[in-house]
């Protein structure tokens, strides 16, 4: 008799899993060509003209030695029309070491605010900068950044129904984007090589008092106090000019001096009413948008609103009563 013959079991063959592609996100470098170019046929870009003092002899010196020596190294940037943004001063060694030709990167700019950010940026990098540099340096970027009109960040639009901070977007989904001012302070602060919020304290305390922010630039007083000064009334900024006569030779005496004239100064109910008028009228600028403001907040947060809009009403209230008064007893005298 026969012996059945066993049949295998069919062979089980898992299925290929191919493994998901993991999408790797695309890396943007800003690859720029570096070409040879004749001295004789650059100039020096006319914003960058002035802008800064020549190097010292010595040290201008020391880099022609060393041009002469191992050549530029550090190309040049220049603009289409051959125009240079960055290296004016190895171009103006390259001139006296009577090099012939240097390396040069051509780079386009879409605007004047980014050919002023890079000439400044340049500059910054090889030299100290004073307080009062980077709020001169500052403006010309902020002026150049406003001459060009408002910049929109990438990805979002350019215009809005209700011009509202980050944190009100967020909480309420309304559209922001940064207006003209801040963009030109970002710019300006990046090209300077500071914080936006150091940046905006050097302006202001620069424009204040001339001997207070002379001895701000010169660090013989903290920028605290200078920015504090500058924001005092117009009577409060003279006293701190005589301040500054009277303890010319004891800065600590000064600064103590200072430090109580702006306390004072602070608590001062004349000073105080004069800033509640301009919260107010500022309030009252922007009652128009008031109803396109409420649409856009949720349930929970429209109690808080309505309970700050009361609030100042009746401070107003009270004001405009106090006012009353004194205008009758005035009257009656």
């Amino acid at each position: 008799m026969a012996t059945p013959v066993k049949k295998a079991a069919p062979k089980v063959v898992a299925p290929k899993v191919t493994p998901a592609k993991v999408a790797t996100p695309a890396v943007v470098e800003r690859v720029e060509k570096i070409v040879h170019m004749a001295v004789s046929d650059l100039i020096v870009h006319k914003t960058n003209k002035g802008m800064f003092e020549p190097m010292e002899d010595s040290t201008f010196e020391a880099l022609v030695a060393d041009i002469k020596l191992r050549g530029v190294r550090t190309p040049i940037i220049i603009t289409p029309e051959k125009e240079i943004v960055q290296g004016a001063e190895r171009f103006r060694a390259c001139k006296k070491a009577k090099v012939q030709t240097v390396p040069v990167i051509v780079r386009k700019y879409t605007n004047k605010a980014d050919l002023v950010a890079d000439i400044i940026r340049d500059n910054t990098l090889r030299r100290t900068l004073k307080r009062s540099d980077i709020a001169k340096l500052g403006k010309i970027v902020e002026d150049a950044v406003k001459e060009q009109g408002e910049v929109a960040t990438p990805g979002r639009p350019k215009t809005v129904d209700v011009k509202v901070t980050p944190k009100q977007a967020t909480a309420t989904g309304a559209k922001y984007i940064p207006t003209q001012d801040k963009t030109a302070v970002a710019k300006a602060a990046k090209a300077t090589g500071v914080s936006p919020s150091q940046y905006k304290n050097i302006k202001k305390a620069m424009s204040g008092p001339v001997s207070i922010a002379a001895l701000v630039d010169q660090k013989k007083l903290p920028l605290t106090i200078g920015t504090a000064v500058s924001g005092l009334s117009k009577g409060a900024r003279m006293q701190s000019e005589k301040l500054a006569v009277v303890h010319s030779l004891d800065m600590n005496a000064l600064k103590v001096a200072l430090e109580a004239l702006i306390k004072s100064e602070k608590f001062n109910p004349d000073t105080v009413y004069k800033t509640s008028l301009g919260c107010i009228e500022r309030l009252l600028t922007s009652v128009d948008d008031l109803d396109q403001v409420w649409d856009k907040l949720k349930k929970a947060d429209r109690v808080n609103y309505v309970k700050r809009l009361r609030a100042a009403l009746n401070k107003i209230n009270l004001m405009k009563d106090r006012t009353k008064v004194e205008d009758e007893a005035t009257a009656t005298k």
